[in-house]
């Protein structure tokens, strides 16, 4: 008997998806990825599942906090991407997050509109969405027509866009460019509101989903559209997968990047506790944590060992808990307003400086500084590369000399040991007065990969010297002598090296707070920079290597404008629009002085806008160093000695700026 089912009409005579499960080592039509997990990973995963099967009987974290903050710190490592984890969403496959995309947004009498040749499953989404798909032709060789495409979102104004890139089957990744020119388009060509209801109609914007599932393989220096997902475009969602390149279809864990907004409105129609324990517990088994790394890498074993790994599950999970705070407490109840204003940024600036200054003196000072140096910079940069040569001239031509260059860390720590050794040789006894331990300094390239450079001061009995580490990036092999020689200065000899090694050989008549643990941010990065310059001053750096402190100082000199700037409320620069300094004049102010790779650039405007009153301390910390010396000056005269001057300085140790004027004057 043929059952009578109330099947929908739009259904009838449909297929089941069918790709053949065929029992082969490598399915290419479905473009499995051939390669299985790491054994150390397949291990993970066990663990990690069979920790949570512990848990079965309890429901899942519906909102995953935890997978989400890992998901945005692999992105912001894949792609540069700096996301908070309320910007992730994930579920059951991509399959399910583009479901979720067209619940939301597509539905009868919508249209969800791509270009084809491309994914097969596309119009199944919008199928079982009951939305309405249309298509556009590619190009002859399968680059996407951007007009053609802006004037169909124009025509149709569908409620989603998808595109693939690089798209699937033809590997044909999408330029940025176009990428915004279609989130262009889509703003105000979504299908109208209200007309649905019979309410007054009002446009809306496209949803543009940009599919990268295989994001990963695409060739070197190809951007990703994740680099435009955020406030300024709430209409772009951006979606991965780990079933290709993690190699692990059989999670069945896809995810998307957006705006929080869009995010929400999945959140609306995704059913309760879609994404399994089990799942969650897979895919944050592979989880890269530099703790279990430290553990593992120590070679400890037996009671030592199993001490560290429990230690290292314990920071990890510390660490966890704080995220979770900062995004679901904290992040709340944060201020609508960037500035602190004035009040709290008077009392930071003193706290971090131990000085009290005027601030809208050293705003403009700030402002003075900044140009001052710029110029002094493009005045080297005609001397390195010939008249009318700019400062991006000079380093092309700074990059492409052989004696610049370093292969290796192997190279780079070689090098970073020698300069200090020669500073050390050349200042002791003429500018310093060295104690015999802090004569010995270690350059070291440090287990993470972070991309900071810092330094650790000498243990109490200079069993463990002082050491200047550099965390370098994975991947990065080539390092140029001219921009980091500086850093050398100022992490290493005469700067923080010194700086904190004398106060430790102090120990006999400082405290141990006072030798070991103080730090005042403006007297020891103040201090560094000062030490920058010194260099400078005795005629340490050729014209390229102090083209590279002029570029450390215009960062510090860029800072005291855009944090006091920022929180004071300061008139903007006329060429920025005037008005006062907002988020986006400050992101501008940064790009125009600062040569740091974009994600970098963020992570510094972010540290400004949540950390008012530190980083202008570096630099106008050197400007105090540098009054006292010149006052210390002024009243010895002809008396004046410099090396005097430095170990009197160096011998009390950190100390708020003010106090340390009081105790050189005395």
């Amino acid at each position: 008997m043929n059952a009578n089912l109330p099947l929908r009409p739009d259904l009838e005579g449909e297929a089941p998806y069918g790709a053949p499960e065929i029992d082969v080592p490598v399915r290419l039509n479905v473009n499995e990825n051939p390669y299985p997990p790491s054994a150390a990973v397949i291990e993970s995963i066990a663990t990690a599942v069979a920790q949570a099967a512990q848990g079965l009987n309890r429901y899942p974290e519906r909102d995953f906090p935890r997978l989400r903050a890992a998901l945005a710190d692999y992105l912001e490592a894949e792609s540069g991407a700096h996301l908070t984890p309320e910007q992730i969403w994930a579920a059951n496959g991509s399959n399910e997050v583009m479901l979720h995309v067209l619940q939301a947004f597509g539905g009868p009498g919508r249209t969800c509109l791509s270009f084809t040749p491309t994914y097969s499953m596309y119009p199944e989404y919008a199928r079982d969405t009951l939305t309405d798909y249309a298509t556009r032709p590619r190009r002859k060789d399968f680059t996407l027509d951007t007009d053609a495409a802006v004037a169909a979102i124009k025509e149709l104004r569908p409620a989603v866009v998808i595109l693939a890139s690089p798209n699937n089957p033809t590997g044909t990744a999408l330029p940025l460019e176009d990428i915004r020119r279609i989130l262009e388009a889509a703003r105000g060509h979504g299908p109208m509101l209200g007309a649905e209801i019979g309410s007054p109609a009002r446009a809306s914007d496209c949803v543009v989903v940009i599919d990268e599932a295989y994001a990963e393989f695409r060739r070197p220096g190809v951007p990703s559209a994740l680099e435009l997902v955020g406030s300024d475009n709430p209409h772009l969602a951006v979606t991965r997968t780990m079933s290709k390149a993690f190699g692990a279809a059989g999670l069945r864990l896809g995810y998307l990047a957006a705006d929080r907004a869009l995010v929400d409105a999945l959140r609306v129609v995704r059913l309760p506790y879609h994404l399994s324990a089990v799942t969650q517990a897979a895919a944050l088994a592979g989880e890269k944590s530099r703790f279990r790394q430290l553990a593992a890498e120590s070679g400890r074993e037996g009671t030592l060992g199993a001490e560290l790994q429990r230690a290292a599950e314990l920071a990890r999970g510390a660490f966890d808990d704080l995220a979770r705070f900062l995004t679901q407490d904290l992040s709340p109840a944060a201020r609508e307003a960037d500035a602190v204003g004035r009040e709290r940024y008077q009392r930071a600036s003193r706290e971090f400086l131990g000085a009290r200054i005027d601030l809208d003196e050293t705003y403009e000072w700030g402002v003075e500084s900044l140009a001052r140096i710029t110029a002094e910079q493009e005045a080297i940069a005609r001397e390195i590369a010939g008249p009318g040569a700019t400062i991006a001239d000079a380093i092309a031509v700074l990059n492409a000399d052989p004696a610049n260059q370093l292969h290796g860390t192997g190279a780079l720590r070689e090098w970073m040991q020698r300069t200090a050794d020669e500073a050390v040789a050349a200042l002791d006894g003429k500018y310093f007065t060295l104690d015999p331990r802090v004569r010995t300094i270690e350059g070291m390239i440090a287990p993470s990969a972070t991309g900071g450079i810092y330094y650790t001061g000498p243990s109490a009995d200079f069993s463990r010297p002082g050491r200047m580490w550099w965390s370098v990036p994975e991947g990065v092999t080539e390092f140029t002598t001219w921009q980091e020689k500086t850093t050398v200065h100022h992490e290493g000899v005469p700067g923080h090296h010194l700086q904190i090694g004398q106060a430790v050989a102090q120990g006999e008549s400082l405290n141990r707070w006072r030798s070991l643990v103080c730090w005042v941010s403006g007297h020891g990065e103040g201090w560094a920079l000062y030490a920058e310059r010194l260099m400078d001053e005795f005629g340490f750096l050729n014209p390229g290597e102090r083209l590279g402190m002029l570029d450390g100082q215009r960062l510090r000199a860029t800072r005291v404008v855009l944090d006091l700037g920022i929180h004071l409320g300061k008139p903007a620069f006329d060429r920025y629009g005037g008005g006062i300094w907002d988020h986006d004049k400050c992101w501008q102010l940064l790009r125009d002085n600062v040569a740091m790779e974009e994600n970098q650039l963020r992570f510094e405007l972010h540290r400004y806008l949540s950390w008012a009153g530190q980083a202008p301390s570096y630099r106008i910390g050197q400007r105090i160093w540098e009054q006292i010396r010149d006052d210390a000056a002024r009243r010895a005269g002809q008396e004046f000695d410099l090396r005097d001057f430095h170990d009197r300085a160096l011998a009390v140790g950190s100390l708020p700026l003010d106090v340390l004027r009081e105790v050189l004057a005395g």
